[in-house]
């Protein structure tokens, strides 16, 4: 974004060069409709222009895309302009005249330091759904054996019974104690199912 036409065909000129797609537009009004219907990872605009500054134009493209990298360029450059760019979030701050060979090298900064947030957010994404799987399965585990304690409990304690005084019991209390334990042995049975599935499609 810039309002100096020739300047503007320069910078267009040279970063087409470099294999970039460039979108080229002489006022902040074109570079917000512009903003409106599509994102840019990189964002070159004067700090002065006619009715806004390259900084509104970035704060724009940053509604749109929060990634979004600015380069600030300007023919009055000073420290406090550049302080003023880097404060305002830009990524980097060119003087006019800047050479090709500057400018080309500012846009590949930029582009990859877009990439890497870009890569970082995703990466920070998966890890957060890789807790949130493992917090779940947590759950699910303790769910679990907690479910498992008491038939298991009864399991033991009537097949403890019927190692230490079968022949002492009536057929009648035999035959409920091997009841209960095959019934829930069969709980047991469907909570392993249970578990098993709940992981299969978590």
């Amino acid at each position: 974004v810039d309002d100096e036409p020739e300047f503007l065909a320069y910078v267009k000129a040279s970063l087409q060069t470099e294999g970039h797609e460039v979108f080229a537009v002489t006022s902040a009004s074109e570079a917000s409709k512009l903003l409106h219907h599509r994102r840019f990872d990189l964002i070159v605009a004067d700090l002065r222009l006619p009715s806004a500054s390259g900084l509104d134009v970035l704060a724009e493209a940053r509604k749109t895309d929060p990634l979004s990298v600015g380069i600030v360029v300007t023919g009055h450059s000073s420290i406090d302009t550049a302080l003023e760019a880097l404060r305002e979030g830009a990524y980097d701050y060119l003087a006019k005249p800047c050479p090709p060979d500057a400018l080309a090298a500012a846009a590949r900064r930029g582009i990859e330091h877009y990439r890497l947030k870009q890569a970082l957010i995703q990466k920070t994404q998966q890890l957060e759904k890789l807790e949130a799987q493992l917090h779940d399965r947590s759950t699910l585990l303790q769910n679990v054996s907690h479910e498992l304690k008491n038939p298991l409990s009864v399991v033991f304690g009537y097949s403890s019974f019927l190692l230490n005084h079968a022949e002492a019991c009536k057929p009648e209390d035999v035959r409920k104690s091997v009841q209960s334990i095959h019934n829930n042995a069969e709980r047991l049975g469907h909570l392993r199912t249970k578990l098993g599935a709940q992981l299969e499609h978590g």
